[in-house]
């Protein structure tokens, strides 16, 4: 039996405590979604005794919902009755644990793909043998499309599709071909199992170079954006980005937000949509060095993304990682130069009640969010981010 103070870092926590104040209205304003977590190892028992204790603040202060642990096959075969005990002790306060796994950019083969399902195979197993309060919760995969360092550039990220060669254009949709495959096969053996199912996704499938990135899909073979593709498998589409800065975040995940809220007003199934900052990996194309090398506390970046985009139901809040917490809660703050994001790449983000009626079909959401009465309940447990209901017409 899986005891919960059975190591001296554990004991410390007061359970009732922290439960209480995670479901009180003192409870932190702040609404990020998710913590990111690179070494789940340190919180299990041998390490230091004050990790768990520092765990416990951290979601205290962020107020977050969801854990995501970063799950190698070793980890998970090696390890398991940790793991199992670690979940468990979340669990008691109130958090979710997600897997995470892929890492891989371009699984272009057969032999990768089948390494990546065993390794979703074994979560199911892992999740069969737990008892239900030390299971995972959901996965979230992190496979993308794009090039590695020392690839020979089968996918050519900064190359708008214009652009491309014959031979350029037929190895990019080869790439997103065997991408969607990978998706698409994840997606259906987590909704066997009934596990939320999660991606996360590069900021720029909207936007590659001023593009978006296509591919031909179903009968027709008509060129379709891969994002529009993608969201259907998903219980939770997250936008990543390398910036931590709320500007450049949020003006990279506005493009999905207002996708997705078009079609849930038309009656479709859609997905969360939640923002994802500082993941190295996730840039495409040349961005001036001092955007990247700017941030700002966590909780700045949290509260101003759930300002700018309360109108929006299907957004799901923020995931931050753990280095970003520690540096605030450390009081380490990053400002080398001038931010050029916020002149160059988000002056043109106003929030949703500044854009005008009518006109395109993404600015159609912004003109009846007065009738989110018509919102239909998720497809799994997440609790639903409260709409814009009763009040007064956007950009009256």
């Amino acid at each position: 039996m899986l005891d919960m103070h059975e190591d001296p870092g554990w004991k410390e926590v007061r359970w009732a405590d922290v439960r209480t104040l995670r479901r009180s209205s003192n409870a932190p304003n702040l609404a990020a979604a998710g913590l990111r977590l690179t070494e789940p190892c340190q919180y299990f028992g041998g390490g230091d005794s004050s990790n768990p204790s520092r765990l416990l603040k951290t979601t205290e202060k962020y107020g977050i919902s969801d854990i995501y642990i970063g799950l190698s096959r070793a980890l998970l075969e090696g390890q398991s009755p940790e793991l199992a005990l670690f979940n468990l002790k979340l669990h008691a306060v109130c958090l979710r644990v997600w897997a995470t796994g892929g890492k891989v950019r371009c699984l272009d083969n057969f032999t990768e793909q089948e390494y990546f399902m065993d390794g979703l195979r074994d979560l199911a197993t892992f999740n069969e043998r737990s008892a239900p309060e030390a299971r995972f919760h959901g996965y979230m995969v992190e496979v993308q499309p794009q090039d590695a360092p020392g690839d020979p550039g089968c996918f050519q990220n900064e190359i708008p599709q214009s652009q491309l060669s014959h031979d350029q254009h037929t190895r990019r949709d080869i790439v997103l071909h065997q991408w969607l495959n990978v998706l698409t096969r994840a997606s259906a053996f987590c909704r066997s199992i009934d596990l939320p199912f999660a991606a996360a996704v590069p900021w720029w499938l909207h936007d590659l170079a001023g593009e978006p990135v296509t591919v031909s899909w179903g009968a027709s073979q008509t060129r379709t954006c891969i994002a529009d593709i993608i969201a259907p498998l998903l219980d939770d589409y997250v936008v990543m980005t390398d910036s931590e800065d709320h500007s450049v975040m949020a003006h990279r995940i506005l493009q999905q937000l207002r996708s997705t809220s078009n079609k849930m007003i038309s009656g479709q199934s859609v997905p969360r949509v939640l923002a994802c900052g500082g993941v190295s990996g996730s840039r495409s194309g040349k961005v001036p060095s001092r955007v990247e090398d700017s941030s700002e506390p966590a909780s700045e970046a949290v509260e101003h993304l759930e300002k700018t985009f309360v109108p929006y139901p299907v957004f799901g809040g923020t995931i931050i990682t753990e280095s970003q917490a520690q540096r605030e809660i450390a009081g380490v703050r990053r400002h080398d130069g001038v931010n050029e994001a916020q002149t160059a790449e988000s002056r043109d983000l106003r929030p949703p009640h500044h854009h005008a009626r009518g006109g395109s079909s993404d600015e159609r959401f912004d003109s009846v969010l007065h009738s989110l009465e018509l919102l239909k309940p998720k497809r799994h447990s997440h609790p639903p981010t409260a709409p814009l209901v009763g009040g007064d017409r956007p950009g009256s």
